[in-house]
């Protein structure tokens, strides 16, 4: 007996006799009538079934709508590692594929309508790779975007309006910490080299790359010193042989181009050229307007790994090469005004055991926010690297880390009266919370009759009061807008930052 679809024939034929049909009754689903009889049927067949009844009537993917035919494409899409990988270690290589998953780029080479149908989808995610002397090149041709490369192909196949994120991959062909030669950068004699200060104006490179393409996510994977160029800042050079931080991450991003064109309201224009102070007077201030040439709501920075600085002697005096502090506006001139504009209202700071003393730049200088993220311990392994971890006290780590997030809590729990932490919404972190110092606040928040606040899961607290203002725990006096406290789990550490908590730290 033949069957379709795991159907008898004979099943089929009763399923076509009029008195079923007839006689069926009805099933009422949103005002629309399905006769029992066809709905039997319809959930009888499969997919197999389907294909082979378009095949009887010589269908090919080919006689497909375009649309229809995208549509299929797109199911080859994967998610950009972008959206996942900005907080690992930064690298030039952190966001190839491993798995070398081409299925779009192989789509892509079947015929030239295929090809048309796959380009947006495949052009979504685009990683701009230069080095870091073609800037100079691409400037003196008169007309930046006809020697960028992917700007030419976006803007010869139509693609500029389907670009969702750029990703620049800037690279330092020259190497080497003291090697810049270039008019841009100049180094200060303060009986060693110790500082660069990159005045020169870069601000065509922003203008030229948003006049074609308006991407919701800006990433640079760039060397600390290269960032500094870029940003047109200051960067402390002292110590960087001690760190080794080839490569740091900045990434500026919004959710939507209509929430984020609503929220925004745009900054007062300055001047690039305001007067220096007399003690800076070899320098000049230049505005960036890559943090105010789009209403961007979101910042994450990746330091990468300090775990190098802990093998030298008085680590804790050492001082990163790091834009952080420019970032803020938390240094001297040029570096005393924050490039971080009034739209930006989710920050994300990311460094695999930073020096507390340089994470207190954050804690002090923090912006007004509505989220914070930091992770300060590293989600690979590479505290069981022989070679990374070899003449590193692994106590000091760990002792850094408790002290960075002390200094953190000592602002959010008991803040200036004029502080920005009044302002934080969300607090998260990467990381997992201390077991004992955790279970130290839940039982403190259980014991004390502190309203508003509830133990949600392992590591996460939230506020649920009836409106009113959250004062966190209890512990302050002024009203904060904290709802979210949250970490990454709990686990016991190898130090145990309880001591931080509990005021005895600095006991004899």
């Amino acid at each position: 007996m033949s069957s379709v679809g795991g159907l008898a024939s004979s099943d089929l034929e009763a399923l076509r006799r009029p008195r079923l049909v007839k006689q069926a009754p009805q099933l009422i689903t949103d005002d629309t009538s399905i006769d029992v009889s066809f709905w039997t049927l319809f959930c009888y067949l499969s997919w197999k079934d389907i294909i082979l009844t378009v095949s009887d009537m010589s269908t090919s993917i080919n006689d497909l709508p375009n649309e229809i035919l995208a549509q299929i494409l797109s199911h080859l899409d994967r998610p950009a590692p972008s959206d996942s990988k900005l907080h690992d270690q930064p690298s030039s290589f952190m966001l190839q594929n491993l798995f070398f998953d081409r299925d779009l780029k192989t789509a892509s080479l079947v015929c030239r309508r295929w090809r048309g149908s796959i380009l947006p989808v495949l052009f979504r995610h685009v990683v701009w790779t230069f080095d870091r002397f073609e800037l100079s090149l691409m400037e003196e041709t008169g007309d930046p975007a006809s020697a960028i490369d992917f700007l030419v192909f976006l803007r010869a196949n139509d693609l500029t309006d389907y670009v969702k994120t750029l990703t620049m991959c800037v690279e330092d062909a020259m190497g080497g910490l003291f090697s810049d030669i270039t008019s841009s950068a100049m180094l200060m004699e303060t009986g060693f080299a110790n500082k660069a200060s990159y005045s020169e104006d870069y601000n065509w490179v922003w203008s030229t790359i948003f006049e074609h393409i308006d991407p919701l996510r800006l990433t640079i994977i760039a060397s600390p010193r290269v960032l500094a160029q870029l940003l047109s800042c200051t960067l402390f050079l002292g110590d960087a042989w001690n760190f080794s931080m080839p490569q740091h991450v900045l990434s500026l991003s919004s959710k939507d181009k209509r929430t984020a064109l609503k929220e925004y309201k745009s900054p007062v224009a300055t001047s690039s050229n305001q007067a220096s102070t007399p003690e800076s007077s070899h320098r000049k201030r230049v505005s960036c307007d890559l943090f105010t040439i789009r209403p961007w709501q979101a910042l994450l920075l990746n330091e990468g790994s300090s775990t190098r600085v802990y093998k030298t002697y008085e680590f804790y005096l050492k001082r990163p090469p790091s834009i952080l502090g420019a970032l803020l506006g938390a240094e001297e001139f040029p570096n005393d005004e924050s490039m971080i504009g009034p739209s930006i209202r989710d920050l994300s700071y990311v460094g695999i055991f930073p020096l507390s003393s340089h994470f207190n730049t954050l804690v002090q200088n923090i912006p007004r926010l509505e989220r914070l993220f930091v992770q300060l311990v590293p989600r690979n392994d590479i505290l069981q690297d022989v070679d990374e971890m070899r003449n590193v006290d692994l106590a000091d780590l760990w002792m850094e880390r408790n002290s960075a997030y002390s200094m953190l809590f000592r602002e959010l729990f008991d803040p200036h009266p004029d502080s920005h932490w009044l302002d934080l919404r969300v607090f998260e972190s990467g990381d997992a919370a201390d077991k004992e110092a955790w279970d130290m606040a839940v039982q403190f928040v259980q014991s004390s009759g502190v309203k508003g606040w509830k133990v949600e899961s392992e590591g996460v607290f939230v506020w649920d009061g009836e409106g009113g203002s959250s004062a966190l725990f209890g512990m302050s006096h002024l009203p904060s807008q904290l709802r979210r406290m949250a970490f990454n789990g709990v686990a016991p550490l190898p130090v145990s930052s309880v001591l931080l908590y509990t005021g005895d730290a600095t006991a004899p």
